[in-house]
């Protein structure tokens, strides 16, 4: 089985299968608080956890460049340890990744895990014909509401959604504690 990682790869490896039609996946995310019970990479952690495993589970090959660690998270600095870019820089950074991607993927496809980033994501895929797919829009908003009602059908910041799938991709970097009180009380 071939690595999913571009990261792992040698440069004619990665010109090869290129050239042979593989997707390059971009996982963007954030460093910023989430909560008393979740780790400030949670969704960088998510969204490059959603990147492996649509990589493993693809018809066609594909590889993921390594996460985009930071975005734009201006709402969060009052509560925290949070690191935020200008969005000009936002965009510029991750323009320059993509055009740098270009030079060797056909199909580069941003996936983005942070709510902060939409937007801002949305216009670089407008004026770059870029792919942009909101991770958390992939599941329908009933599912959502039907295994998450705490978060009313949307992901939900730091919420049991989020909470939910830390869980099932890193469990020892949630805080139980915390999460059990902040979910389970009466």
């Amino acid at each position: 089985m071939t690595t999913p990682w571009l990261r792992e790869v040698t440069r004619d490896v990665a010109a090869a299968r290129g050239r042979a039609g593989a997707v390059c996946l971009l996982p963007i995310g954030s460093l910023e608080q989430h909560g008393e019970h979740l780790p400030v990479g949670t969704d960088s952690i998510l969204v490059e956890t959603v990147a492996s495993r649509a990589a493993a589970l693809a018809q066609t090959d594909v590889l993921v460049a390594p996460t985009v660690w930071t975005g734009l998270s201006p709402h969060h600095v009052r509560l925290g340890l949070t690191v935020t870019l200008e969005p000009e820089l936002a965009l510029g950074l991750t323009r320059s990744i993509v055009a740098s991607l270009r030079g060797w993927f056909d199909r580069v496809v941003i996936v983005n895990g942070h709510g902060g980033n939409r937007g801002w994501l949305e216009a670089l895929g407008l004026v770059d014909a870029c792919l942009v797919v909101n991770y958390w829009e992939l599941v329908e908003p009933a599912l959502l509401r039907e295994l998450f009602p705490v978060d009313l059908g949307s992901i939900g910041h730091a919420g049991q959604a989020e909470t939910s799938a830390m869980l099932a991709s890193l469990p020892a970097l949630v805080s139980e504690t915390s999460a059990a009180a902040r979910f389970c009380s009466n």
